[in-house]
């Protein structure tokens, strides 16, 4: 129904179904409308039926699954709850390849003037989100949001065998 433009039709259907694949067609057919706020919602429920928990260490899955979640709150204008998600997540990210990403998506919008002595870290953050982005929305494009967590933890775990024939294993 998704791919028809049915979309009313399909979350009728997915209404009553409280299965986690349901919360990822939940969200990608309110992302892909545009819908940020009902998006974030589904996209809570994607991170947290992940078992992605406040304080802790995230897996890459766990992690690709906040960051949606941050970017639609970002898309939203829901600076409460980037606050809130930046509180509860922001050093668990730090272990994560996605730290760039998540600082970007949820740093908090800056009124007044730029501290000088931070552009040139801005600048080295934008620049690496700027590639993380290229690559996120070219997998995005391709084969849509529900897709992006079996590639994040295929990459995760091609990036371990690499390793591990590196060091000779």
């Amino acid at each position: 129904m998704m791919g028809l433009g049915q979309q009313e039709p399909a979350l009728e259907l997915l209404k009553r179904d409280k299965q986690s694949g349901a919360d990822t067609l939940r969200a990608e057919i309110f992302w892909k409308a545009g819908d940020w706020a009902n998006a974030s919602k589904a996209l809570r429920q994607v991170a947290k039926t992940s078992g992605a928990v406040k304080d802790s260490l995230l897996n890459e899955e766990q992690a690709t699954h906040v960051l949606n979640y941050a970017i639609s709150l970002t898309l939203s204008g829901n600076e409460r709850g980037l606050n809130r998600l930046r509180r509860d997540f922001g050093r668990a990210f730090e272990t994560t390849p996605m730290k760039d990403a998540f600082r970007l998506v949820t740093a908090p919008t800056s009124l007044g003037m730029i501290d000088p002595s931070t552009v040139t870290a801005r600048v080295k953050l934008a620049e690496n989100f700027k590639t993380f982005l290229g690559e996120y929305k070219a997998r995005l494009k391709k084969k849509g949001l529900s897709s992006l967590t079996d590639q994040t933890a295929d990459a995760g775990d091609a990036t371990k065998d690499e390793k591990a024939q590196q060091q000779g294993g």
